[in-house]
């Protein structure tokens, strides 16, 4: 108060709306409510009410006054009032900062170069009174940045870039990309591909198709479409439609000028359209899903007008050149496994089959025959995989999740998507044992309600009454159960689910890839001794110990012939071992895809496909993910303040790519999605690196039936939803990871001509060390290099097999082979001769 009057001009008038007044104060809006409250002897209502917030209020206990500050007045609240507003503003330069501070410091010190802004602190320290960054002495500390909201500006986007460039010596140097300077820092993280937004996908396509064939092209835009959560794939049609059917409209003029008629405007996009939805059709979708235009007349032959992918014809040539499997060609075991399922097709009582066989009997040559059979008698038969590497090796295969649209996280409720497999007569589903149980029940429960068979009683049928046709090997992993022990993995298996007391097991156990020699070529003693050690392993069975009390007997020796010495660089010996002439082969695909190093942690995969990686000349392009939580996520705006962008950027997970992937041109790298099992690009694929740029890596496809085959992977949306996190986490990446080294679980599938199974530590899961030894074609190709703890000694390792597994497979698949016997109790090959 001042004078009797209040000096802060209480109370105030009410008023309509709220205003600005000539000198730029906000007028706030005051309605006449008719609520009053008495204090003392005055009477207030709304006219005495100071501007406020109230989560401040609630947050800080007291009565704050917020108001807006305007014009050139804000001047006052930056700076201290004693400070002379045309002395600041009269300056040329601004104090030094820890930031400003780390420019010069990058400029005169290579250390420096080598960190990132938060990294600095842990070899230098901030000195105060010098404003200035001196090298560390002793210790360490931990760099820390304050959180800023994504809605601060550039100031966002600025602590975004300091998390990913290195020694920067002005804020120009943050803005530049590609030796561009980009006229903002939102711009600068766009174009590193930290930001998510809708513009990218047409990027994409623009900057592709500079140097893409249409037909690659087409590809490219269905995986976008299928895996990218376009907001508007029909308006980035509509500005792409004439890339994509470059190749069509030019044999349409083609066509025009041999028969000298007009063709219609609308037939090359009709055209397109028939191929788009033929390309969906593999992924059990259409144009009309996603909200595509539809062909508005019937084209015959639409095929005819579209060129095939570079490498289609080779790889289609080399796969027809080989003839169709015939029963002739069957040996005894496969031609009882035919005989028995054909038979079912037929009308037989059994329907439901496991084909239990190793690798090397002849799995995949049956399945081929009994498709080949199929297509004779005029039957329908659907061909999947658990795994998209096993789906590429079968003719006309898929995924299994793909086709039956499996739910990620299934339970005992579960169905599934599967209206197209009622027409089936035969349904082959390779690899078995890598699915949880409750998938199966799932699909069983969806054919028993298509078929109309009653799913529990006396008319019961599993899968409906189809006949279906499961293989695989129970010796290799089994489904990955989060934080399980044993038990629960035994449970999450095919054998113990209500199904398998319905399945009859067909063995094969013949090693077609030892007999099948040259008739004056007899399988040598070490190739059947080999093969049967390998098997012993899977079983189980070879002589093992323990080395701490109340632990389980399952340390086996490793033969002296297989091991490395584990000297003081482990990471470079098994890499010189495995890739011997690396420097004068790296960039020949023939040279990389019969080699893998393998290993059960993640951790040990990055860091020799790092080392290897080194070795390779070349820039390194890095590539940053754009990520952010699920707005599906409980509470997600809470979780978003909780779980800032630069800790999101710090998380990988298993099967999914990480925040940051370094790649060089003739880099191997896997791929963790079944973008498009048809043209090879499955789950585990691996690809050779020709090209990359912003948006797209274009690479060749290394080993399989689709070799040599052109292929450009896009940027894709993953939702990784980790039970460790409160949060799903949508991930824009490349879905491809280095592959020199891989996990022993994501190795199987695989079939190599050198391993080298490196085990710093020791597997720790059901078939792990079965399936590292089985990728070799033979024992002259394996090593290993094992690094245990000091009472553990040289040359043994665990083996670790839940042979609960093998209860309902029959005894025959256990039977140790002599020469095994022979071959583990010796622990040498001096008669084991490659």
């Amino acid at each position: 108060m001042k004078d009797g009057s209040c000096s802060k001009f209480f109370p105030k008038s009410f008023n309509s709306e709220t205003t600005v007044d000539q000198f730029g104060y906000p007028v706030y809006q005051r309605r006449d409510t008719d609520i009053t409250t008495t204090k003392g002897k005055t009477t207030l209502d709304n006219r005495f009410v100071v501007p406020h917030n109230r989560n401040l209020c609630v947050l800080f206990q007291a009565h704050i006054n917020v108001e807006v500050c305007h014009h050139g007045k804000l001047i006052k609240y930056l700076f201290k009032k004693r400070q002379r507003v045309d002395n600041i503003l009269a300056r040329t330069t601004v104090e030094s900062t820890t930031l400003t501070q780390w420019f010069k410091l990058n400029q005169r010190d290579p250390t420096a170069r080598t960190l990132l802004y938060v990294e600095t602190p842990n070899k230098f320290t901030w000195i105060a009174k010098e404003e200035d960054w001196s090298p560390r002495k002793q210790g360490f500390s931990l760099g820390r940045m304050p959180y800023i909201q994504p809605g601060s500006g550039d100031t966002f986007y600025l602590q975004h870039l300091l998390t990913k460039i290195r020694g920067a010596q002005s804020f120009m140097d943050l803005r530049t990309v590609n030796g561009v300077v980009c006229k903002n820092f939102q711009t600068a993280c766009q174009k590193m591909g930290l930001l998510a937004n809708d513009d990218e996908w047409l990027l994409v396509l623009t900057e592709f198709g500079q140097w893409g064939m249409s037909s690659l092209f087409r590809y490219l835009f269905i995986s976008m479409i299928m895996f990218c959560q376009l907001s508007d794939p029909h308006t980035l049609f509509g500005k792409t439609w004439q890339l994509l059917a470059e190749d069509i409209t030019y044999k349409c003029q083609k066509n025009a000028r041999f028969s000298g008629e007009l063709i219609p405007t609308e037939l090359p996009q009709d055209i397109l359209l028939h191929e788009l939805q033929r390309m969906f059709d593999a992924y059990s979708s259409s144009l009309q899903h996603f909200g595509l235009p539809l062909p508005t007349t019937e084209v015959h032959n639409f095929h005819t007008y579209c060129s095939p992918q570079l490498g289609t014809q080779e790889a289609s040539s080399s796969t027809n050149s080989k003839q169709a499997p015939v029963y002739r060609d069957l040996n005894p075991q496969q031609a009882a496994a035919f005989d028995k399922i054909i038979a079912s097709v037929s009308g037989g009582k059994d329907t439901f089959f496991f084909l239990y066989a190793h690798g090397g009997t002849g799995k995949t040559f049956l399945y081929k025959a009994l498709a080949a059979a199929m297509d004779e008698l005029i039957r329908k038969v659907l061909i999947f995989a658990s795994s998209g590497i096993a789906a590429t090796l079968l003719p006309n295969a898929v995924t299994a999740h793909s086709r039956f649209k499996i739910p990620l996280e299934v339970d005992q409720n579960s169905t599934c998507s599967v209206h197209k497999v009622a027409e089936a007569d035969l349904i082959i589903w390779d690899e078995a044992p890598m699915i949880h149980r409750l998938a199966f029940e799932a699909v069983d429960r969806t054919l028993c309600d298509i078929m109309n068979v009653p799913f529990t009683g006396k008319g019961y049928k599993p899968f409906g009454g189809k006949t279906v046709l499961l293989g695989g090997d129970f010796r290799q992993t089994l489904h990955v159960v989060p934080n399980a022990g044993r038990e629960e993995s035994v449970d999450s298996s095919l054998t113990r689910s209500y199904l398998w007391k319905y399945c009859a097991v067909l063995h094969l156990s013949r090693n077609m890839r030892i007999t099948s020699s040259p008739i004056n070529q007899q399988p040598t003693f070490a190739c059947m001794t080999f093969a049967d050690w390998t098997l012993s392993v899977g079983n189980g069975q070879i002589p093992a110990t323990s080395f701490s009390v109340n632990q389980p007997a399952d340390w086996i020796s490793i033969p002296s012939c297989f091991l490395l010495d584990p000297s003081s660089q482990p990471t470079a010996t098994i890499c010189d071992e495995i890739y011997s002439d690396f420097s004068a082969n790296y960039h020949h695909a023939a040279y990389l895809i019969d080699k893998a190093i393998v290993t059960p942690t993640n951790k040990n995969v990055t860091k020799i496909n790092k080392h290897m990686m080194n070795r390779v000349r070349g820039r390194v392009h890095s590539y940053f993910s754009a990520e952010k939580i699920h707005s599906d996520s409980k509470d997600s705006a809470r979780l978003e303040v909780e779980y800032p962008t630069e800790f999101l950027n710090t998380l990988a997970f298993s099967g999914f790519p990480d925040h940051e992937i370094e790649l060089k041109v003739f880099s191997p790298v896997m791929l963790l999605r079944n973008l498009n099992p048809e043209i090879g690009l499955g789950n585990g694929t691996r690809i050779m690196v020709t090209y990359l740029i912003t948006y797209v890596i274009k690479g060749l496809i290394m080993g399989g039936a689709y070799a040599g085959k052109v292929v450009a992977i896009p940027r894709i949306v993953v939702n990784i939803d980790n039970q460790k996190w409160p949060f799903m986490l949508k991930r824009r990446q490349f879905p491809v990871r280095l592959c020199y080294a891989m996990t022993i679980n994501k190795s199987q599938g695989q079939t190599l001509t050198r391993v080298g199974v490196f085990l710093p530590k020791p597997v720790f899961s059901h078939g792990q060390l079965y399936v590292a030894i089985s990728r070799v074609r033979s024992a002259e190709g394996l090593k290993f290099l094992i690094q245990n703890e000091d009472h553990i000694p040289l040359g043994y390792t665990r083996n670790i097999v839940y042979s609960e597994t093998f209860d309902s497979l029959g005894g025959a698949s256990l039977c140790i082979p002599p020469t095994a016997i022979r071959f583990a109790s010796g622990n040498d090959l001096s008669t084991f001769s490659v």
